[in-house]
């Protein structure tokens, strides 16, 4: 009777204790991301064909794909990159010309943003010594998507691109050459937060 009464405590306690986890996995669930997340996103819906959803339910399940493709980090965009080549390639043909721009200005805008800030605060010395080793990485290993013009640039032109052309080469460029870029932006971000840490 006693043993029955302690395994009925022991089950309701374990009960309530798995209870609560679930809730707050539940809760949690939009703060969390991975590539499998966003690639499967990505893939749970036929983007090409406009007229297989509603115009609210294609806007909702588009913005939950930046919601979650926001909340991955360096190292998870390159992972999806890799695993998912062909799936976001085939969401990003999927989507219509707006979704394609907002697509630009959700993902790949706020790290070119980060960028610019993190360089106009550097002090010089520091600066140079970041503009010094990142076109030697970019020239030897070039991350996917860098235009040959920019990885293979002499040093002047590097550093003219970097001081004030890159700015403007990124504002004027087509929504295509932002995309091809991200990872681009991606690695000098990468670069710049590892840089302040040394």
């Amino acid at each position: 009777m006693i043993l029955s009464r302690q395994s009925l405590l022991v089950a309701g306690l374990l009960t309530l204790v798995w209870s609560g986890v679930a809730v707050v996995m539940r809760m949690t669930d939009d703060a969390v991301s991975s590539p499998e997340t966003v690639l499967g996103l990505m893939e749970a819906t036929e983007w090409s064909d406009v007229k297989s959803l509603s115009a609210t339910e294609r806007r909702e399940r588009f913005d939950k794909v930046i919601s979650k493709m926001n909340r991955l980090n360096f190292a998870e965009r390159a992972e999806m990159r890799e695993e998912g080549e062909v799936t976001i390639q085939s969401f990003v043909d999927g989507l219509t010309d707006e979704e394609k721009s907002r697509y630009v200005d959700q993902t790949v805008v706020p790290y070119f943003e980060s960028i610019m800030k993190g360089l106009k605060a550097m002090p010089e010395t520091d600066r140079e010594q970041f503009l010094v080793r990142l076109r030697r990485d970019l020239k030897s290993r070039p991350p996917p998507g860098t235009p040959e013009e920019f990885a293979m640039a002499d040093e002047e032109t590097f550093r003219e691109v970097m001081d004030d052309g890159l700015e403007s080469y990124f504002r004027d460029a087509s929504v295509e050459t932002k995309l091809k870029f991200a990872p681009v932006l991606e690695d000098i971000q990468r670069r710049l937060q590892g840089f302040g840490r040394r």
